[in-house]
């Protein structure tokens, strides 16, 4: 028997079309289920997104809940070539196509993942109407040991910088993403600048070493960039990404490092791909979390057929 699944495309940390990162949101309801993780692999291959997304509903006793009724789910998340242990943009598409999409109207929704139990607030609407979404992202201080391969004096910063000195160099082992910020003084337009060779970085470092770079520099520095307290650009051919164009993960490293030097726990974000994205950061240091906030626009619904 043929079977559907319905399919959202959904782009992330932005609030027009064909913006910011876009995301395949798959809804597998019981008629697909178990489904193998070959085929979901293969779905994410044949979507050739930077990730995609599978939702499961959680069922509480008694309740027949839906995609468009319940508030817990499981989320999986797949890269065209492998699966990833957390993704933030997939996470805001999928909350996205439950509310816009699904007509959800909790206002909070609970995903069940690799990396526990996320969650996804709406907080009214922004100013062009869509809904405003908070996640809810574990705390990722990038303090610890930076690995061999990916040291200052490195091949793999070679690659990535072309023989400049980076201000500072810092490693999450939790995500495996490693930070460099720029030499003091870089602005806007030497980060834009960055070319790096992907097959350079993969020779590089290895995927037991990093997943994924995060380059950085504070804004404001008289280029224009100055509505935003942090710019950055991500790279991670490790997960079959070249560059990914905005990543709420990576900022689950940002908000507390950049938080901490300019001594705020709210900040503003530019990812500086070339489809861009902004995001809005708060350090719940309590809780030991990173509250992420952006909007959403789906772009594309329909059947997937299996």
């Amino acid at each position: 028997m043929e079977l559907k699944v319905p399919l959202y495309q959904v782009d992330a940390f932005t609030k027009q079309a064909f913006k910011g990162n876009p995301a395949a949101v798959c809804l597998l309801g019981d008629t697909v289920l178990p489904l193998d993780d070959s085929i979901r692999q293969a779905i994410a291959a044949e979507m050739n997104l930077s990730e995609t997304a599978f939702l499961e509903v959680i069922q509480e006793e008694g309740q027949g809940m839906t995609f468009s009724t319940s508030r817990r789910f499981k989320l999986r998340w797949f890269t065209p070539t492998v699966e990833m242990p957390l993704c933030g943009h997939a996470t805001l598409a999928s909350a996205a196509a439950l509310i816009e999409g699904e007509g959800n109207k909790a206002g909070q929704l609970f995903f069940e993942t690799a990396s526990g139990t996320l969650s996804v607030t709406q907080l009214g609407a922004a100013d062009d109407g869509r809904p405003m979404l908070q996640m809810a992202l574990p705390l990722a201080d990038p303090v610890d040991p930076v690995p061999q391969s990916c040291l200052a004096g490195s091949a793999l910063m070679q690659v990535l910088l072309g023989g400049q000195q980076p201000a500072d160099v810092c490693f999450s082992q939790r995500l495996k993403y490693l930070l460099v910020v720029l030499p003091e003084g870089s602005t806007k337009e030497d980060l834009l600048a960055l070319q790096p060779d992907p097959r350079g970085l993969l020779e590089a470092a290895s995927t037991d070493d990093v997943t994924g770079v995060i380059v950085s520099l504070p804004g404001g520095s008289g280029d224009g960039s100055g509505q935003y307290d942090v710019l950055s650009r991500f790279f991670a051919p490790w997960s079959g990404i070249d560059e990914d164009a905005v990543t709420g993960s990576a900022h689950s490293l940002l908000a507390p490092y950049w938080g901490a030097r300019l001594n705020k726990t709210s900040l503003t974000a530019r990812q500086c791909s070339s489809r861009g994205g902004e995001l809005i950061m708060q350090v719940d240091a309590a809780n030991q979390r990173v509250l992420v906030g952006g909007t959403a626009v789906i772009v594309t619904a329909g059947k997937l057929y299996l």
